[in-house]
């Protein structure tokens, strides 16, 4: 038989959160590295070459894009639980101080 017991631990989550928020930042700064290390080649590619590498680019940065809003929409649906239970949890105790 499994526990129904539900057990928010706010710490963990808001540390979840953060790194969450790392990991975005991480993201970004290497898709920053690797574009910028491209930079000078891209500055002389001509034609087909550097059509093929503009249209890969932007996969990645549409991909990058879709991560980073994954992750993003994460990190607040983990903030905003923790928020919405520990206002439930600080209702609860209410009843018990009456």
């Amino acid at each position: 038989m499994t526990d129904p017991t539900l057990v928010y631990n706010h710490g963990v989550m808001a540390d979840g959160a953060g790194s969450i928020g790392t990991a975005i930042g991480k993201l970004n700064q290497q898709l920053a590295d690797v574009e910028a290390g491209f930079k000078p080649i891209e500055e002389t590619w001509q034609g087909e070459a550097l059509t093929a590498y503009l249209q890969r680019r932007q996969q990645w940065r549409d991909a990058a894009n879709s991560i980073r809003d994954i992750l993003g929409r994460v990190q607040t649906a983990l903030t905003q639980s923790s928020q919405n239970m520990s206002t439930t949890d600080k209702r609860a105790a209410t009843y018990f101080q009456r």
